[in-house]
């Protein structure tokens, strides 16, 4: 499995179309460390108009399907693509991406080489 967008150049190709990008991780009860993209429309000074009134903005968390990566959200132009739909339309997107993509997400204690690192169940995911 290759990324989508090449690892670094995610953000970049969102904030390209206009929109804000910053990425964040969150931790499993297990242990996974995964990679969140959250989403916004740039306000004229450039800060996330998302960001700025969160309080404001319906969250929306976007999951990709199995083997796919969270830049499958924002691959087509602005008004093709849900990720960038949604922001436009003010929500607050969030774009997570799951363990079984070696290249978005690591473990406390476990390599990706150890086995004990991929025994998990797809009922089990993100």
């Amino acid at each position: 499995m290759f990324p989508l967008v090449v690892d670094g150049l995610r953000c970049e190709l969102i904030r390209f179309f206009g929109f804000s990008c910053e990425t964040t991780e969150a931790t499993t009860d297990d242990g996974y460390i995964l990679e969140i993209d959250r989403v916004g429309l740039l306000a004229q000074d450039n800060t996330s108009v998302s960001t700025k009134n969160s309080t404001n903005c319906n969250p929306i968390i976007l999951v990709p399907p199995i083997l796919s990566e969270s830049g499958v959200w924002f691959l087509n132009y602005p008004s093709q693509s849900a990720g960038f739909l949604l922001a436009q339309r003010g929500y607050d997107v969030w774009a997570m991406n799951t363990r079984e993509i070696a290249f978005r997400s690591r473990h406390e204690k476990l390599r990706q080489k150890d086995d004990r690192y991929w025994q998990w169940r797809q009922g089990t995911l993100p």
